[in-house]
């Protein structure tokens, strides 16, 4: 995957359009869209903020390394998964019992 490709899969993915999305790094859309297409090379600092907003690494980034999370955060990132699964779980349990109860 192309550099500026990785950054569209970043803005994407967190719902954003190029305009707010380069209001969040305070750069303008333009250059986002520059970014995007790989007419221009972010600078380090964009590359930082991204990172850090978006929580990705550098290494992904840059495509030096595949994963999009860094290493040393996968068990935390795990656990929250597995909590918001099981709150899930539980929500759909208790709709169900919901429409049961309506249903009799």
């Amino acid at each position: 995957m192309k550099f500026g490709k990785r950054i569209r899969a970043v803005r994407k993915n967190a719902g954003y359009s190029q305009k707010e999305f380069g209001s969040l790094l305070g750069i303008p859309q333009a250059t986002l869209s520059a970014y995007e297409t790989d007419r221009m090379q972010p600078t380090v600092s964009s590359l930082i903020r991204i990172a850090k907003k978006f929580h990705v690494s550098l290494d992904w980034l840059c495509g030096i390394k595949n994963p999009k999370k860094p290493d040393d955060t996968s068990a935390e990132l795990n656990a929250v998964l597995t909590e918001a699964e099981q709150f899930l779980n539980e929500f759909l349990r208790k709709l169900a019992e919901v429409r049961e109860s309506d249903d009799k």
